[in-house]
C-alpha cells in the first residue's frame, strides 16, 4: 500500500472513531431525531451540490427502491438508534459493541443468498466474538437499560446489511451520488420529528460544535475521504478501519468524558477483535504489522523504534503504542546514524594513517639520544637500591 493509502487509512480510523464521543455530547441537550436531522441536513448541503454538478444523481433514479432500502438500514435507523443508546450507555461501550459488525456480516454471508461456507476458522471467530459481546453486555451493560442494548444490536444489524445492499444493487453507481442522495432522503424523513422535538432555546456551544463536527467532519468529509481510500487501497482493505474505530472511541471516552475502562472492557474488546479477525479473514492480520511495513523503507533506527512499539502494543493490548508507531512511521525522521558512522569511519582511518608516521619518528629520534655508559647505569641502580633501604 502506498504512503497516501496509509495516511487516508489513519485519517478514517480517527474520523470514524470520534462520532460516538460527539453523539454522547449532543444527546445531552438534543433529541436523537433532531440530531439526525441536523447531521444529515448539514452534510446534504455540503455534498449534494457536488453530486449534482458531477451528474451523479440522475443515474440513481431507476434504482430508487434499493436506494431507499440502503438509506433506511445504513442511516435512518442506525443513527437514530445510536442517539437513543448513548443517552443510556457510555460512548466507549457503544463503540466497542459496534465492533461486532463484521461478525454479523459473516453470518449474513453464511445464511444470505450467496450461502458462503463457514469453515472451522470462521466459525471459531464467530464464537469468540460472541463471547466478547457477551462479556461487554454482561459485565459492563448488565446494570444499564436493556433497550439501549437492543438499539445497539439493531444498529449493528443495519450497518451489516447496508454494505450488502450497496454491493449487490448499487455498486455500479457513483458512490458520492449514492451518499448525497441517501443523506438528503434521511434529512427529509426526519424533518417533521426533528422540528417537533427541537429544543426551545439554542443549544450550548459544546453541543453546537459536536453537531457541526458530526455533520462536517464525521459525515461529509468522512465519506469523501473514504471514497478516496477505497480508490487507493480497494474495498477489502478499506474495511479494516472497523477494528481501529472502537479503540479511538474508548480512548476519547476515557480521556475526555472520564469514562471507566475496566478489565471486562479490555477482555471484551480483545475477544471481539480476535473473533472479527478470524471470522472475516486472515487478511486483517496485516493491520497490526502496518506501521512496521511503512517504516521498512526508512532507516534502521526508525524501523527498530516502530517495531518495538508494535511489539508493546501486541503484548500489552495498549493501542496507544500502535498509534504512536503508526504516527512515527508516517514521519520521515532525519537519518543521524549514517553521517555519524561515516564520521567515525573517517576518524578511524585518519588515526590508522597517522600511527606509522609517529612510529617512524620515534625510530628516527632513537640514534640521536645515544647509549648511556655502563657505569652510569650501574650507579643509577645503586642509588635506587640505597633509596629503597632508607
Amino acid at each position: 500500500m502506498s504512503r497516501r493509502g496509509w495516511i487516508l487509512f489513519a485519517a478514517m480510523s480517527v474520523i470514524w472513531g470520534i462520532p460516538y464521543l460527539m453523539i454522547k455530547v449532543a444527546v445531552e441537550e438534543l433529541a436523537p431525531s433532531t440530531l439526525v436531522l441536523f447531521r444529515c441536513g448539514i452534510a446534504t448541503v455540503l455534498l449534494l451540490p457536488i453530486a449534482l454538478f458531477r451528474g451523479e444523481i440522475r443515474p440513481l433514479l431507476p434504482r430508487w427502491k434499493p436506494l431507499l432500502a440502503y438509506t433506511a438500514v445504513e442511516i435512518c435507523g442506525p443513527w437514530l438508534l445510536l442517539g437513543f443508546a448513548e443517552q443510556r450507555l457510555s460512548s466507549s461501550l457503544t463503540g466497542l459493541l459496534i465492533a461486532g459488525v463484521p461478525l454479523v456480516g459473516a453470518l449474513l454471508a453464511r445464511f444470505g443468498p450467496d450461502r458462503e461456507r463457514l469453515g472451522l476458522r470462521r466459525l471459531t471467530g464467530l464464537l469468540v466474538g460472541l463471547a466478547g459481546v457477551g462479556a461487554l453486555v454482561g459485565f459492563e451493560a448488565g446494570a444499564g437499560d436493556g433497550r439501549a442494548i437492543v438499539a445497539v444490536a439493531l444498529t449493528v444489524l443495519g450497518y451489516a446489511l447496508g454494505p450488502a445492499i450497496l454491493s449487490r444493487t448499487l455498486s455500479d453507481l457513483p458512490s458520492p451520488g449514492v451518499v448525497a442522495a441517501s443523506l438528503a432522503i434521511a434529512a427529509v424523513v426526519y424533518l417533521p420529528a426533528g422540528i417537533v422535538e427541537a429544543p426551545a432555546t439554542w443549544p450550548s456551544a459544546q453541543v453546537t460544535l459536536a453537531v457541526f463536527g458530526l455533520a462536517v467532519i464525521c459525515t461529509a468529509v468522512a465519506f469523501l475521504v473514504f471514497f478516496q481510500l477505497i480508490a487507493e487501497v480497494g474495498p477489502a482493505r478499506s474495511t479494516v478501519i472497523t477494528y481501529v474505530n472502537p479503540a479511538v472511541a474508548v480512548l476519547l471516552g476515557v480521556l475526555i468524558l472520564d469514562e471507566q475502562f475496566t478489565a471486562a472492557t479490555a477482555v471484551g474488546f480483545v475477544l471481539i477483535l480476535l473473533g472479527s479477525v478470524l471470522g472475516v479473514g486472515l487478511i486483517y492480520l496485516r493491520l497490526h504489522t502496518m506501521p512496521e511495513r511503512m517504516a521498512h523503507r526508512g532507516h534502521k533506527l526508525q524501523f527498530e523504534i516502530v517495531a518495538t512499539l508494535g511489539l508493546l502494543a501486541l503484548f500489552t493490548h495498549i493501542h496507544l503504542f500502535w498509534i504512536a508507531a503508526l504516527l512515527l512511521a508516517l514521519v520521515d525522521l532525519p537519518d543521524f546514524t549514517t553521517p555519524l558512522s561515516s564520521i567515525a569511519g573517517s576518524v578511524e582511518r585518519i588515526a590508522d594513517s597517522a600511527e606509522p608516521d609517529g612510529a617512524q619518528a620515534a625510530q628516527d629520534e632513537s640514534p640521536t639520544t645515544g647509549v648511556e655508559p655502563r657505569g652510569s647505569k650501574e650507579a643509577m641502580t645503586s642509588k635506587k637500591e640505597a633509596h629503597g633501604h632508607v
